[in-house]
Protein backbone atom coordinates (compact mmCIF):
# COMPACT_ATOMS: atom_id res chain seq x y z
CA UNK A 1 0.00 0.00 0.00
CA UNK A 2 1.39 3.72 -1.11
CA UNK A 3 -0.08 6.76 0.23
CA UNK A 4 1.41 10.17 -0.74
CA UNK A 5 1.82 12.93 1.43
CA UNK A 6 1.87 16.70 1.80
CA UNK A 7 3.07 17.74 5.34
CA UNK A 8 2.69 21.35 6.94
CA UNK A 9 6.32 22.55 6.87
CA UNK A 10 5.78 22.22 3.21
CA UNK A 11 7.48 18.45 2.38
CA UNK A 12 6.65 16.07 0.21
CA UNK A 13 6.78 12.29 1.45
CA UNK A 14 5.35 8.65 0.85
CA UNK A 15 4.92 5.89 2.59
CA UNK A 16 4.41 2.24 1.91
CA UNK A 17 3.29 -0.03 4.12
CA UNK A 18 3.54 -3.75 4.40
CA UNK A 19 1.41 -5.26 6.90
CA UNK A 20 2.28 -8.90 6.86
CA UNK A 21 6.09 -8.04 7.08
CA UNK A 22 5.07 -5.50 9.52
CA UNK A 23 7.29 -2.99 7.90
CA UNK A 24 6.21 0.63 6.25
CA UNK A 25 9.02 1.89 3.81
CA UNK A 26 8.98 6.30 4.41
CA UNK A 27 10.41 8.12 1.44
CA UNK A 28 11.29 11.12 2.02
CA UNK A 29 14.37 14.28 0.22
CA UNK A 30 15.58 11.08 -1.53
CA UNK A 31 15.85 8.93 0.98
CA UNK A 32 13.83 6.09 1.98
CA UNK A 33 13.64 4.58 5.88
CA UNK A 34 12.76 1.24 7.07
CA UNK A 35 10.66 1.65 9.84
CA UNK A 36 8.85 -1.43 12.04
CA UNK A 37 5.15 -1.69 13.17
CA UNK A 38 4.79 -0.88 16.57
CA UNK A 39 1.41 -1.71 18.53
CA UNK A 40 -1.41 0.93 18.53
CA UNK A 41 -5.64 1.04 19.15
CA UNK A 42 -6.33 2.20 15.56
CA UNK A 43 -4.49 3.31 12.96
CA UNK A 44 -1.37 2.97 12.64
CA UNK A 45 2.23 3.39 14.32
CA UNK A 46 5.83 2.67 12.58
CA UNK A 47 8.39 3.49 13.92
CA UNK A 48 13.00 3.09 14.39
CA UNK A 49 13.21 4.83 17.14
CA UNK A 50 14.92 8.21 15.09
CA UNK A 51 12.09 8.45 12.26
CA UNK A 52 8.18 7.96 13.43
CA UNK A 53 4.83 8.02 11.52
CA UNK A 54 1.90 7.51 13.37
CA UNK A 55 -1.31 8.27 11.97
CA UNK A 56 -5.47 7.06 11.07
CA UNK A 57 -6.86 7.42 7.55
CA UNK A 58 -5.32 9.90 5.47
CA UNK A 59 -3.67 11.77 8.56
CA UNK A 60 -0.35 11.48 10.16
CA UNK A 61 2.53 12.92 12.06
CA UNK A 62 6.11 12.52 10.98
CA UNK A 63 8.58 12.86 13.51
CA UNK A 64 12.22 13.03 12.76
CA UNK A 65 14.68 12.88 15.51
CA UNK A 66 14.40 15.89 17.57
CA UNK A 67 12.48 18.25 15.10
CA UNK A 68 9.13 18.88 16.06
CA UNK A 69 6.23 16.53 14.88
CA UNK A 70 4.84 17.48 11.45
CA UNK A 71 1.03 17.22 10.17
CA UNK A 72 0.83 15.52 7.07
CA UNK A 73 -2.45 14.77 4.94
CA UNK A 74 -3.06 11.98 2.41
CA UNK A 75 -3.11 13.91 -1.54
Amino acid sequence: IRTNFACDNGERVSLRSFPQQGIAVLERGGQSTELQQQRVGSGFHYSNGQTSVRGKGGEMTLTVGMMAPTQCRAV
